[in-house]
């Protein structure tokens, strides 16, 4: 019995071996979780696979967006894994950086400033979506004039959105303001040497003819393009009728080379003997105008008649201001004296020997579309000048009148502005006449001392002796005005040829004003240098804050 149980027992345990012998081990199974930032998607969200079993997975972007990397680090995209064990796996993407180019025509800067999203770690890109706000700020005496580019407005505030590379242009443009007084523009901060604008030749020389007088041209940006043009009027035709035709020289961007633009003036006649060209905006368009005062010949002279260039939509008309008489006019001035929005004339009229020109100096009063009439209330001098200047001497927000002195005879006087009218019992005289040199051809205006007083500086000629002297007075305030030239300027010496105009720069920009004579062509061309052309800088006074100081070979 024991042997029999024995040998059951032997028999289970050996069935028992083969069954677990025959039997196959399971796989190990793996977790696969994959996701995804926001910027996309990815091919399949993962599962359970078996180890060792291949799974290939691909990510993608959302518009404006790029795969940068997986959480394993690798930036393979498809990516291809075996999987060994559970795994979390993550597609990261980021925004696409675009670059934003900024381009500045003229003198001024951008601001940028983000308004959705952010700059990129690249500071010079920005992530795509990014709304950037630009503002343009101009530099002085500049004006914001337009976008172009990506975006085309004129609103110097925009907002862009960066959604791809985009490029923007700003431009500037040098600001003039036309409604100031003309001795603004006679004195402008900008060296130009007519004489040598084109070519290094005289200009009118297509006419067998040159202009006398420097202070027939005038300075302004005729084409609005943001740069100063030249506009020239020639005079000194021996024939009563012969007139010239004006020119406008268009300054090509870098104040040396300018271009005979011959088509800009319509009904194109000129002035026949033109002493003085004034600029501004006189028919109230914000583009600028010419006012040509005209004496006609010196000899047997039927006397000049002032004509105009109006501007009409950057197209210019000539004509003669028929209305108003011959006279032997000198000199005149422009300004708001009245303070009603538009730019009237003081035209001066010196006397002449002719008897069949007027004498008299006159105001001529603007409708503000460049209309002209006299109004012999305003102002009826007794005595005439030689030349004339609208400035506000004593800062009162009303034009004062200066006249500088004819033949020896006048007194160089300010005739102060009340915004209504000038006459002799609101009047001082500054400089007293001088049997040498005997005519005030031209008046400047600067505070020298830096006291907050207006300063006058006179150039005075001598008809016999063609020599000509630089005289300073010094305001002193309360209406005090004291002759100080001895001790402030080295004086010019004697010339063989009229010296007839006096302008005023910082031409080597050390901040002190610096004195030139401007006018060596009056009668006979003599040229002369200037930086721009041959490097070098014409003869001058230097203002060092206390004198003028004469400088022959800079």
């Amino acid at each position: 019995m024991r042997i029999f149980l024995v040998i059951i027992l032997l028999f289970f345990i050996s069935c028992g071996k083969d069954d677990s012998s025959s039997e196959v081990s399971p796989k190990s199974k793996y977790t696969l979780s994959v996701t995804s930032n926001d910027g996309g998607t990815v091919s399949l969200s993962g599962g359970t696979y078996n180890s060792g079993e291949s799974v290939t997975i691909t990510a993608a972007p959302n518009s404006e967006y790029v795969f940068e990397s997986w959480s394993n680090g690798s930036t393979q995209n498809p990516l291809t894994i075996t999987v060994n064990q559970n795994l979390n796996l993550t597609a990261n993407f980021v925004k696409r950086k675009y670059p934003l180019t900024i381009n500045i025509q003229g003198e001024g800067s951008v601001r940028e400033e983000i308004v959705s999203s952010a700059k990129s770690s690249d500071p010079t890109e920005y992530n795509s979506g990014t709304v950037v706000r630009l503002t343009a700020d101009a530099s002085r005496d500049w004006i914001f004039e337009e976008w172009t580019g990506s975006v085309t407005e004129t609103t110097s505030e925009i907002t862009i959105t960066l959604d791809k590379p985009k490029t923007v242009n700003v431009r500037f443009m040098r600001y003039f303001d036309y409604n100031q007084p003309s001795y603004f523009f006679q004195n402008n901060p900008v060296w130009i040497d007519i004489y040598s604008l084109v070519n290094n030749q005289p200009v009118y020389n297509s006419y067998g003819d040159f202009m006398h007088y420097e202070s027939a041209q005038g300075l302004a940006d005729f084409n609005q393009d943001g740069y100063l043009d030249i506009l020239v009027a020639p005079s000194g035709s021996d024939e009563l009728t012969r007139r010239y035709p004006v020119e406008i020289y268009l300054n090509q961007g870098d104040d040396l080379n300018f271009t005979l633009n011959p088509n800009i003036i319509s009904n194109n006649l000129g002035p026949t003997t033109c002493r003085k060209t004034i600029i501004g905006d006189f028919n109230g368009d914000q583009i600028p105008d010419a006012f040509f005062t005209d004496h006609g010949i010196h000899t047997g002279s039927p006397g000049g008649i002032p004509s105009v260039i109006l501007s009409n939509k950057n197209q210019f008309s000539f004509s003669i201001l028929d209305q108003l008489p011959n006279g032997f006019y000198h000199s005149s001035s422009s300004g708001d004296f009245d303070n009603d929005g538009d730019l009237d004339i003081y035209l001066s009229a010196m006397d002449n020997s002719s008897p069949n020109i007027d004498k008299e100096s006159i105001f001529l009063i603007n409708d503000g579309l460049g209309n002209f009439s006299i109004n012999e209330d305003v102002f009826s001098p007794s005595l005439p000048p030689t030349t004339c200047e609208l400035f506000d001497i004593d800062n009162d927000g009303n034009l004062d009148l200066v006249h500088g002195n004819s033949g020896g005879i006048t007194p160089t006087k300010i005739y102060w502005g009340n915004g209504i009218d000038y006459s002799e019992e609101r009047s001082i005289i500054i400089a007293q006449p001088d049997d040498t040199f005997n005519e005030v051809y031209d008046i400047d205006f600067y505070d020298l001392n830096s006291d907050s007083f207006t300063d006058i500086l006179l150039l005075r000629f001598d008809y016999r002796t063609n020599n000509s002297y630089i005289q300073i007075i010094m305001n002193n305030e309360n209406q005090i005005f004291t002759d100080r030239t001895s001790e402030l300027i080295e004086n010019i010496d004697s010339k063989s040829h009229n010296i007839v105009w006096i302008s005023m720069y910082d031409i080597d920009n050390d901040g002190f004003i610096d004195l030139f004579e401007t006018d060596k062509g009056h009668y006979n061309l003599d040229y002369f240098s200037w930086e721009g052309v041959d490097g070098n800088i014409p003869a001058h006074w230097e203002w060092n804050g206390q004198r003028f100081i004469k400088i022959t070979n800079p």
